[in-house]
């Protein structure tokens, strides 16, 4: 396993935390925007403001439903490998909480009701057995 697999869950996770920022700030983009009528005829290619802002938002929620299925899959594989690597329980809930569900570390010591300093070492030391 490669450092790039290991994050590519947390990367779609941020993809997807960007894209929903995207959606929001088009949604609130739209709540103020009044469609210009000038009274002059227009071509049929030309669409309005409205109309764009609308399929900018359809693409981007559906570019976000791919996203979120990127990370399910990301997510269900890198906890498969991480359950057949050769890990204590503990190392693998560390990496399976921080890299397939995305957790912090503050978090995951919270759930696992560890300290930091045992946190990072048991962090570091998985990630020196999975990358060998």
């Amino acid at each position: 396993m490669t450092e790039q697999e290991l994050n590519r869950a947390r990367e779609l996770r941020k993809r997807i935390c960007d894209v929903e920022w995207k959606i929001i700030k088009l949604r609130a983009g739209a709540e103020d925007l009044v469609p210009l009528l000038d009274g002059m005829p227009h071509g049929n290619e030309m669409r309005s403001r409205v109309e764009n802002l609308a399929v900018k938002i359809l693409t981007a929620e559906e570019e976000l439903t791919n996203l979120r299925g990127q990370f399910v899959e990301a997510a269900v594989d890198l906890t498969e490998e991480i359950e057949r690597a050769e890990l204590d329980e503990l190392e693998k809930a560390v990496l399976t909480m921080r890299y397939a569900t995305c957790l912090n570390f503050l978090d995951i010591q919270d759930k696992l009701r560890i300290t930091d300093a045992t946190m990072f070492y048991v962090h570091r030391k998985a990630l020196k057995k999975i990358f060998k």
